[in-house]
């Protein structure tokens, strides 16, 4: 790297630090920050995106509120930290062999989906793609599941949906 694109750099990091300061500065006075959550109303949130992302991007969650439906808190958090939260959250896969039947049953416990097979392979194999396609129509009906479902359940879909469709990474987030 040349002095002057390694200038650039430097310049660039510390344009950002200052922005990101000065977006703590502005909400710390417009927004009321403290050391509670900060809460902003739809409106708020709008018209001051910019500091709440910079606050939000610097590890500070910040909450954003429907006045019309005190319920629908929204959060804006880095995605460094919400990576770890999830990476973390645990979900449930029970296996099970029917012995009369001569099959496999395996299970995600959280949101009651499962797959079956002659073997714990092919069951797998079904849970995998038993679930991609839950993962579709839930998205697809959003409206209706989450009027209805648990935060429980919602996290667990969440964290499923992050494999985008992809059974491999899917895989690798059930650890089957």
């Amino acid at each position: 790297m040349d002095i002057r694109a390694k200038k650039g750099y430097i310049d660039s990091v510390a344009t950002i630090a200052i922005m990101a300061a000065d977006a703590t500065i502005s909400l710390k006075e417009g927004l009321n920050m403290s050391l509670s959550l900060p809460r902003h109303n739809v409106r708020e949130t709008r018209d001051q995106y910019s500091q709440v992302h910079a606050i939000a991007a610097l590890g500070h969650e910040v909450i954003t509120i429907n006045l019309a439906d005190k319920n629908s808190e929204v959060s804006h958090l880095n995605k460094a930290i919400l990576d770890v939260w999830v990476k973390y959250m645990p979900v449930t896969i029970d296996e099970e062999f029917d012995a009369e039947l001569k099959v496999w049953t395996v299970s995600i416990a959280e949101i009651d989906i499962y797959g079956e097979g002659e073997t714990k392979a092919m069951a797998i194999e079904d849970l995998l793609a038993s679930t991609i396609d839950y993962l579709e129509v839930y998205y697809d009906r959003l409206d209706l599941y989450a009027r209805y479902d648990p935060a429980e359940k919602k996290a667990v879909v969440a964290k499923l949906a992050r494999c985008e469709g992809d059974k491999e990474k899917l895989r690798l987030i059930l650890g089957v």
